[in-house]
Formats: C-alpha cells, sequence, structure tokens
C-alpha cells in the first residue's frame, strides 16, 4: 500500500487518489451524515424484525404466547444492562452527526 496520505482506505488503488472519509455525495456533509444515520436505522431494524420474526416463532413452537412476551417485566440488572446496550446503539447510530460542520453563517 502506498504511503500517499490522499489515500485513506487500503482497498483503494494508490495510482487513484482518494479521501473516502472526506467525500460529500449529497451535496451537504450534513445531509449526507443523516443520510448514513437512516440507513444504519433501517439496516438495524429490518434486521431485528428479522431476527423477532424467528425468536417468536421459535417460542410458539415452546408454547410461549405473545401475551407472555407482552407481559414480561425485566429485572433490575437486565433493565441496567439494556440502558447500556441503548445508549451504546444511540451512540453508533447518532455519534457522526455530532462532528459535522456548521451551516453558512453559524458560529
Amino acid at each position: 500500500m502506498s504511503s500517499d496520505k490522499n489515500t485513506s482506505r487500503d482497498d483503494i488503488s494508490p495510482a487513484i487518489p482518494s479521501n473516502i472519509d472526506q467525500m460529500v455525495l449529497l451535496g451537504d456533509a450534513r445531509l449526507d451524515a443523516v443520510m448514513t444515520a437512516v440507513v444504519a436505522l433501517g439496516s438495524e431494524l429490518w434486521t431485528a424484525k428479522r431476527r423477532m420474526k424467528v425468536v417468536e416463532r421459535l417460542l410458539a413452537e415452546q408454547g410461549v404466547s405473545p401475551e407472555d412476551i407482552e407481559s414480561y417485566q425485566p429485572t433490575r440488572e437486565e433493565t441496567v444492562q439494556w440502558n447500556s446496550d441503548r445508549d451504546l446503539f444511540i451512540s453508533a447510530l447518532f455519534g457522526h452527526l455530532t462532528d459535522l460542520p456548521k451551516a453558512n453563517g453559524e458560529n
């Protein structure tokens, strides 16, 4: 791999300098960041929905009803862990929105 400072990924040809980390596709870095978040959220949501379908099917085969699932109360330890998992998810999904360039005229 070339040591060219313009090349930021190992899979980019050294013959074609690039700075893919700074690339703007939709005309505005802020819009790119929002679109990235939307795509990430959609991907996460579909993965969770698909997995949930499998889990619900397997649970139904074991006699666990949707009502059993809806009425479940997490333990204190589960609540703490789930809150931590939620915070990590939010950070992964929206964290890149915090370092966006300001719009014209903003300080």
